[in-house]
């Protein structure tokens, strides 16, 4: 029986299949496949393919990433990886169940790694869950530009809470020393003039990460 990339024969009741060159066969031993790279991340079982069930690579198969720990810095590095921008963590199996191997558990990643597998974890294979603790992300497929800066909440496109895009992902600047000078750069690159600072949070609080503090600016 020729299946497209393998060939599958019945000998006296044992069904068995080969690949063609540059496939492999998957786990059900019946289906070929195109072999991963280790380190490998796919998302799997999303509406699009910026969200779903994070498997990753080892030793040729897709296995699944255990929820322990996992967080948004986890979920930024996967999404860096796959080529997306800014990362949101969900647990529980969000998009379904995996099947196969568990892979990693207790992944603690900066989320400034460049992969998955730069992270620290219990090591390959070692882990205490079941597929229902299986980690999922959903990316933020259109990224910023890193050092874009952006006024939110103010009541105009002049004025606002101070966020700049670092690997990706808005974060807000704290207001210690910041002062007109530091306004003045901002506005500047807004396509502004002149500035004047604010501080505590006076547009409102911001959310997620903090990228900067203790700015010294020249005014130049």
């Amino acid at each position: 029986q020729n299946v497209c990339n393998q060939i599958c024969t019945n000998t006296n009741g044992s069904f068995y299949c080969e690949c063609f060159s540059g496939y492999q066969l998957s786990d059900d031993m019946m289906t070929c496949v195109v072999p991963c790279s280790f380190g490998d991340i796919r998302l799997v079982n999303g509406m699009n393919s910026s969200e779903g069930r994070v498997e990753i690579c080892i030793a040729g198969t897709y296995g699944t990433v255990c929820d322990d720990f996992w967080d948004d810095d986890d979920a930024r590095v996967v999404c860096r990886q796959i080529g997306y921008f800014g990362g949101t963590a969900l647990s529980f199996a969000r998009f379904g169940e995996g099947s196969g191997p568990i892979w990693l558990d207790n992944v603690f990643c900066t989320g400034f790694e460049s992969e998955l597998l730069e992270c620290p974890h219990n090591g390959i294979g070692n882990h205490n869950c079941a597929h229902y603790e299986d980690a999922s992300v959903r990316c933020s497929p259109v990224p910023c530009i890193h050092g874009d800066v952006r006024l939110v909440n103010g009541s105009n496109s002049y004025e606002g809470r101070v966020e700049i895009c670092i690997d990706g992902t808005y974060g807000t600047v704290c207001d210690d020393f910041w002062d007109d000078t530091d306004a003045e750069v901002v506005c500047r690159q807004t396509g502004y003039l002149d500035g004047m600072a604010l501080s505590f949070a006076f547009f409102g609080e911001g959310t997620g990460p903090i990228w900067l503090d203790n700015v010294f600016c020249t005014g130049s």
